[in-house]
């Protein structure tokens, strides 16, 4: 796959600018997640806690620098909204098409779990706990799921909507597109995902897979809704899953 198809996209020109983008966005939203905790918890009396402020907030900061990074890169946000609502049918079948194949592969991962536990003689469950993430994510949802709407309604957007939205406008249309530019194909899928993987702390093993995936799929469609929904059938079956 050719870089040119990337040549007439707007994007960072170098990692540099990439890594301060990255910087900046992450200190921002740990100082709005700090905010959040003083303004929901002191002012609001909506006793939070960090992870549940953190999800949505951390999204929301995301979202709102990428928008302005790509303005200042010269991307007309208007246009791309209109384009975006216009090939909304075909980019959500475009999802659900690459879900199966997250479904797959996710068949593929498991398979493999339980042929380990087989042939070392060990629980696939401790094999699953060496490379999955910690469930702090997924306990913190259990335990507000009974107790508090507006509690779970933080952690689901948060989790389900924000944080695909603004994932994929920073590592997929921002670093993989920037680099894209430069690099090849599989260089620049295999360096993204890691980046990708290594953002998500004690889940990188089990992410990396994902990050190749919806690296590929913006690769092949460079249709960022499709990336968008997919990330965000992903997440929700993830929870889905650990709630069941």
């Amino acid at each position: 796959m050719e870089n040119d198809n990337f040549a007439g996209i707007k994007a960072c020109d170098s990692l540099k600018q990439l890594a301060l983008l990255f910087l900046f966005i992450t200190v921002c939203a740990v100082a709005a997640s700090l905010l959040g905790l003083a303004v929901f918890n002191k002012l609001l009396k909506l006793n939070l806690d960090f992870l549940e402020v953190t999800s949505f907030m951390q999204g929301l900061v995301y979202i709102l620098l990428c928008l302005l990074a790509l303005r200042q890169l010269g991307v007309d946000l208007a246009a791309a909204g209109r384009e975006w609502r216009a090939g909304l049918g075909r980019d959500l079948r475009l999802a659900f098409k690459y879900f199966g194949v997250y479904l797959l592969i996710t068949g593929v991962i498991v398979i493999v779990v339980f042929l380990a536990a087989y042939f070392f003689s060990k629980p696939a469950a401790e094999i699953v706990g060496k490379v999955a993430s910690p469930d702090t994510m997924y306990a913190a949802v259990r335990t507000v799921m009974g107790r508090s709407g507006l509690r779970f309604f933080f952690l689901l957007v948060g989790f389900c909507v924000l944080a695909p939205v603004g994932e994929e406008l920073f590592f997929r249309r921002l670093l993989y597109a920037s680099l894209r530019k430069k690099s090849g194909f599989l260089p620049v899928l295999f360096f993204s995902s890691a980046v990708f993987a290594a953002a998500h702390l004690g889940a990188t093993l089990m992410v990396f897979p994902v990050g190749l995936l919806l690296g590929y799929v913006y690769e092949r469609h460079r249709r960022l809704p499709v990336n968008i929904m997919l990330h965000a059938l992903v997440n929700i079956f993830a929870t889905i899953v650990h709630l069941t």
